[in-house]
């Protein structure tokens, strides 16, 4: 293995059976042969087989995080295991260079009727440091898991979350040459998943991460690198994140529908979209001026307020536009107004965007319609940053 490579596979292939008497019968097929010096076909499917993952090659080295991503069912959980050890590849070759330290599963390689002192000496031995490391760490593993008060308890009346803390407390202070994370933040609350996150780049200094998560801001914010996975396939890797991430939601796409809510005493009738002055006619374009011109009738006490607001596929805020902001609001008597708003230049990641509606009384806050996802917008373009919405600001030598 080449210096500073922690992780290498060549060709790794894995396939289940979706039978569980056909699997037990190919086990004893592949058994037999072993048993007489000769070697399964590991490149073919048999009946009711699929691939988990196929002939996939990647190398790590230390200072790198890689982001596995996709869909569930994409084959990611497996590749984490087989790089851990405990599952065994059908093809191909696996080499990791020094300890690994895997949070695959929540209080994975925990044990449940110790307590979490004791737990820390079982994993200071497991990761071959003497009682006097343990003891060492203790007090610091606590704080940062926030367990002060809980360590005398056994693990088994620890909640997942305290599990998760306690566990990659352990991970952050033993420090493994590899570190293997798969999705174990999901259970954890916003405080302790920034500190986990701040405390990756840390455990990159020395080691190389493998990072799996369905949040693509924690993907973006951690790694170096990107691997998207669909059904056992590599459908994008290198080191452009963003550009990965935009792999993961064209597999991921949501089939999201328009739900509408509110008081009922205002309807959206009719949405037209244009890029510039022209009505938009497919994608939109990175960077160039986006209008909404909307057919709207209202009836309130006051006059209505607008609000658009454009969400990503996984319906987090990007952009807002509001029109008490500008003073504008609509009539409240009944009748059909058309409406343009234009919200400038959009200089949106490319990728797949959703559009809400809402519209309020101005004197009681009331919600007459709340329009969720009335329209989409594709954004094409070549630039991906890191961050939903680029700015371009004016840069010079001062």
């Amino acid at each position: 293995m080449n210096e500073g490579v922690c992780i290498e596979a060549a060709g790794v292939s894995k396939r289940y059976c979706r039978s569980l008497r056909r699997a037990g019968l190919y086990g004893l097929q592949d058994g037999l042969k072993r048993a007489v010096g000769l070697a399964p076909q590991a490149n073919v499917l048999r009946s009711d087989e699929f691939w988990a993952v196929h002939e996939l090659s990647l190398q790590l080295r230390r200072g790198e995080c890689l982001g596995v991503i996709g869909p569930n069912g994409a084959g990611k959980s497996t590749l984490l295991k087989m790089l851990a050890g405990s599952v065994l590849a059908d093809s191909g070759k696996i080499r990791v260079a020094g300890r690994i330290g895997a949070m695959i599963e929540a209080g994975a390689g925990l044990q449940p009727l110790l307590t979490g002192t004791e737990n820390v000496h079982a994993y200071a031995a497991q990761q071959g440091c003497g009682a006097q490391t343990g003891a060492a760490l203790l007090h610091r593993i606590a704080d940062f898991a926030d367990l002060h008060g809980h360590m005398d308890q056994p693990l088994k009346q620890y909640s997942s979350g305290m599990q998760v803390r306690l566990a990659f407390s352990l991970l952050a202070h033993f420090a493994p040459e590899v570190v293997l994370l798969d999705e174990v933040l999901a259970v954890s609350d916003a405080r302790f998943r920034a500190k986990c996150l701040n405390r990756i780049p840390q455990l990159m200094q020395h080691a190389a991460v493998v990072f799996v998560s369905h949040s693509m801001p924690q993907v973006a914010r951690v790694c170096s690198s990107v691997l998207v996975l669909d059904k056992g396939e590599c459908i994008f890797q290198g080191r452009n994140v963003p550009q990965g991430v935009d792999a993961y939601y064209s597999v991921c796409e949501p089939d999201i529908p328009a739900v509408s809510s509110g008081t009922g005493q205002a309807q959206l009738h009719h949405c037209r979209l244009f890029m510039d002055d022209a009505e938009l006619q497919g994608a939109f374009a990175h960077g160039h001026a986006l209008a909404l011109e909307l057919e709207l009738s209202a009836t309130a006490a006051a006059r209505p307020t607008l609000n658009i607001t454009l969400t990503n596929p996984e319906l987090h805020n990007i952009v807002q536009c509001d029109s008490a902001f500008s003073g504008f609001a609509i009539a409240a008597d009944g009748s059909r107004q058309h409406v343009r708003a234009e919200l400038g230049a959009l200089h949106l990641n490319p990728g797949l965007y959703f559009l809400s509606l809402t519209i309020s009384d101005s004197a009681n806050g009331d919600v007459l319609l709340r329009s969720d996802n009335f329209a989409r917008l594709r954004v094409a373009g070549a630039y991906f940053g890191h961050a939903p919405l680029q700015i371009a600001g004016r840069w010079m030598l001062a």
